[in-house]
C-alpha cells in the first residue's frame, strides 16, 4: 500500500483500537482516504514507510469522536469472516510501523486474497468445508434455513363428502395412514438425531444454532411435510365426516391434525372460514379443539359437549368405559366376562375374555403360551454362533456388538418405540452384560398393555386394547408351538398353522420417509434366510392368535432375535402401526385375500376393515368437525 510520508499529510495517531488503527472487521476497505490502490505484483515491492511526525495535541474544547466505519454498498455481498488474530501482536497505528519489506509483501498478498474472496463469495464459488460434527450421521438431514419454499395456502372452499363405498373408504384410510406414518417416523428420527447430537455435545443440530432453543421435533416434521406438499385436504375444507378418519382415532400433536387437514390452526382452538370467504357472508366454524377430560352425558361444569343430530355416538365414550374398567371389576364391568385373565398369570398384564353375544367359550379350552416353544435342534447352541453378547456395563451405546448387528444403530428410541422396521432386529440377550433397563430390550419384556379377547357378531373372536397404544409400540408376541418345515408338512393341523413367510413385509412401511427424502430405501440388513417354519396353535396359543385379518391393518409383524441367534427361527413380534385408542379392535395382515381367509376354517374369522367418522379424539384434545354453522 503506497502512502504519503510527508508530515503535513500524516493523520494524528491514536491508541490501538481507535478508528485510525487497522480494523480487520471491515476488510478490504481499511481506510477511506484518497490513497492509490495497492499495486499489482508486477510493479515490484512497495516503498518503505516513513515514521510520522508527532501529532499535534487536539483542542481542549473539542472531543475526539472516532470516525464511523464506511458501510458496504446495499447490493454488495456480505463481508468475509473475521480472521483469527489471537496470536497476532497488539495492533499499533499504521504510521508507527517501522519499514519492513516482508510485512509489506504479506499485507499485499492478504489484500489480494481478501479481494478475491470479496468478489467470488457472492457467486457461490467458495464452498465452506463441512464441519467435523458432520461425522455424526443423521437419518433426517435438517433443511437449509436459507431456502424457504412458498407453501400453498389453504383453500376456503367448503365441501361435504358422502356416499363412499368400501373401496373408497379403504383408499382414504390408507392415504391418511401413510401421512400419519410419515409424520410419526420423521418425528421419531428427528428426536433420535437430537439425542445423539446432545450426547456428542453438538449444538445447532435440528433447527437451532448455538444457544437458541431447539425447535420441537413435531413442528419440524410437519414443516418438512409441508415443504413437499404432503399435507392433506389443503385444496378444500371438508365439513362433516372426514374420509380416512375413524371415530375414536387418537392424536398426540396438534401439528398432526394440521397435516391431515382436521384443524388448520396451530394454536387457536377454533378453525373457521372468514365471512369474506364464505358463501353466506358469515364466518363458518369448521372444527373446534376442546381441552378437558372425558365426554359423557353429564354436565360436570368443566366439560364442553358439542354434538349435532345425526352424528355417530361420541367416540370418547370408549375412553370413559376403559377408565371405568380399571376400578373394581365386580362393580362396573358388565355381564359377559368369562375370565379376567386367560393367561393365568403367565403374562405381566392380565388378558380378559369377554363374550356377550353367545355361549362360545373357545379361548378357555387351550393352553396359554406366553412364549413360543422352539425345536431344540433349531436353537441349541445358536447364541454363540452370533458372536455372543455385548460387554456393556450400563445401557448399550453406539459401537457395541448389539448395535453392530443392527447395522450400526439401534432399532428403538429411548422410550422403546420402533424407529423403523427392519428385516430382522437383534435385541440384547441373556448373555449380554447390560441391565434389563437397556433400551435395546423391548419385546422380550412381554405384554405391556391390557388386552381383551372379545366376541363380535361381525368378526367372531377379536382382540382390543383397554389402554391407549402409541404408534411404533410393542404389543405382544405371536406364540405357539414352532414346527420345522418337515414337521409342518406332516402335521394334520394344517388349518391351525401360521406360516410367518406369508406375512407381507408391512415392517417396511414403518419408517418409510421416501415421500420427503426420495433417496430413502428400506433397510436390507440385518437379513434373514427364507423362513420355512410354522407355528401350530391347535393346542397352545396366546392372545395374538385372535387378531382379525385386515387388508388395512393397524398392527404389523416384526422379526426379532434375542434368546438365540438362529436367523431362520426368529420371534414374531407385533407392533402398532398407528395410535390405537381404547376398545379399538387390533387387526393384522396375514397375507391372504378376504375370501381365502373367510373360507379357511382356521382358528378365527377375519374381516377387512373400513374407515369413516367425523369425531376425532386425542389424548389431550378432542376435535369436533362441524357441519356448516355460524360462530
Amino acid at each position: 500500500m503506497e502512502m504519503d510520508s510527508s508530515p503535513s499529510s500524516s493523520a494524528p495517531s491514536s491508541p490501538a483500537g481507535s478508528s485510525d488503527s487497522i480494523d480487520l472487521n471491515f476488510l478490504p476497505f481499511l481506510k477511506r482516504e484518497p490513497k492509490s490502490e495497492p499495486p499489482s505484483p508486477e510493479r515490484g515491492p512497495l516503498p518503505p514507510l516513513a515514521a510520522p511526525a508527532p501529532p499535534p495535541p487536539p483542542p481542549a474544547q473539542q472531543q475526539h469522536v472516532p470516525a464511523a466505519a464506511p458501510p458496504f454498498p446495499s447490493a454488495a455481498p456480505p463481508s468475509p469472516p473475521t480472521p483469527d488474530l489471537s496470536s497476532a501482536p497488539l495492533m499499533m497505528p499504521l504510521q508507527s510501523l517501522p519499514p519492513n519489506p516482508d510485512e509489506d509483501s504479506l499485507l499485499r498478498e492478504y489484500m489480494r486474497l481478501a479481494g478475491l474472496f470479496h468478489l467470488q463469495a457472492g457467486g457461490g464459488a467458495i464452498v465452506p468445508a463441512p464441519a467435523p460434527e458432520a461425522a455424526a450421521r443423521a437419518v433426517v438431514q435438517p433443511a437449509s434455513g436459507s431456502v424457504v419454499k412458498k407453501r400453498r395456502p389453504r383453500s376456503s372452499e367448503l365441501v361435504r363428502v358422502s356416499s363412499l363405498g368400501v373401496r373408497d373408504q379403504i383408499y382414504f384410510r390408507d392415504l391418511v395412514r401413510r401421512a400419519r406414518i410419515t409424520f410419526e417416523c420423521l418425528r421419531g428420527l428427528l428426536l433420535r438425531d437430537d439425542d445423539r447430537a446432545e450426547m456428542l455435545g453438538l449444538t445447532g443440530v435440528g433447527g437451532g444454532g448455538g444457544d437458541r432453543r431447539r425447535v420441537r421435533a413435531d413442528l419440524r416434521a410437519a414443516a418438512l411435510m409441508a415443504d413437499h406438499d404432503l399435507w392433506l385436504n389443503r385444496d378444500r375444507r371438508i365439513v362433516g365426516p372426514i374420509p380416512g378418519i375413524s371415530v375414536g382415532d387418537a392424536f398426540f400433536f396438534r401439528m398432526e391434525l394440521c397435516v391431515l387437514g382436521l384443524h388448520g390452526q396451530v394454536q387457536a382452538g377454533i378453525d373457521y372460514v372468514t365471512a369474506g370467504k364464505s358463501a353466506s357472508g358469515e364466518p363458518i366454524a369448521t372444527s373446534i379443539i376442546v381441552s378437558g377430560g372425558y365426554e359423557d352425558d353429564e354436565d360436570r361444569g368443566d366439560i364442553l359437549m358439542m354434538r349435532i343430530e345425526g352424528q355417530e355416538p361420541m367416540g370418547t365414550v370408549n375412553y370413559q368405559v376403559a377408565e371405568q374398567l380399571k376400578v373394581d371389576v365386580f362393580s362396573v364391568r358388565p355381564t359377559g366376562y368369562l375370565s379376567f385373565d386367560i393367561s393365568m398369570g403367565r403374562e405381566i398384564m392380565p388378558v380378559a375374555l369377554y363374550n356377550d353375544v353367545d355361549d362360545d367359550r373357545d379361548p378357555l379350552l387351550f393352553e396359554y403360551l406366553a412364549r413360543p416353544i422352539f425345536p431344540t435342534s433349531a436353537v441349541q447352541g445358536k447364541f454363540a454362533e452370533g458372536g455372543g453378547g455385548c460387554d456393556c456395563i450400563e445401557n448399550c451405546s453406539i459401537g457395541c456388538n448389539c448395535a453392530g448387528r443392527n447395522g450400526g444403530e439401534f432399532a428403538y428410541d429411548k422410550t422403546g418405540a420402533l424407529l423403523r422396521g427392519k428385516p430382522l432386529v437383534y435385541e440384547c440377550g441373556p448373555h449380554c452384560k447390560c441391565p434389563l433397563s437397556c433400551p435395546n430390550r423391548v419385546s422380550q419384556k412381554g405384554l405391556q398393555h391390557r388386552l381383551e379377547v372379545f366376541r363380535s357378531r361381525e368378526t367372531g373372536w377379536g382382540v382390543r386394547s383397554l389402554d391407549l397404544i402409541k404408534a411404533g409400540t410393542f404389543i405382544c408376541e405371536f406364540s405357539g408351538i414352532v414346527l420345522t418345515h418337515q414337521q409342518s408338512e406332516k402335521s394334520a393341523n394344517g388349518d391351525c398353522l401360521v406360516r410367518p413367510n406369508r406375512f407381507p413385509a408391512r415392517w417396511s412401511e414403518w419408517g418409510d420417509i421416501s415421500d420427503v427424502y426420495p433417496g430413502y430405501v428400506a433397510p436390507k440388513q440385518p437379513a434373514h434366510p427364507e423362513l420355512n417354519f410354522a407355528i401350530d396353535v391347535s393346542r397352545a396359543r396366546n392372545v395374538a392368535c385372535y387378531f382379525s385379518h385386515s387388508c388395512s391393518p393397524n398392527v404389523f409383524a416384526q422379526f426379532v432375535l434375542f434368546d438365540h441367534y438362529n436367523a431362520a427361527y426368529p420371534h414374531l413380534m407385533i407392533f402398532a402401526m398407528e395410535n390405537i385408542p381404547p376398545l379399538r379392535e387390533l387387526s393384522i395382515d396375514y397375507g391372504m385375500v378376504d375370501e381365502e381367509w373367510s373360507n379357511n376354517g382356521g382358528f378365527h374369522l377375519g374381516h377387512c376393515s373400513s374407515a369413516g367418522g367425523s369425531l376425532v379424539e386425542t389424548r389431550s384434545y378432542k376435535i369436533l368437525v362441524f357441519a356448516l354453522g355460524k360462530i
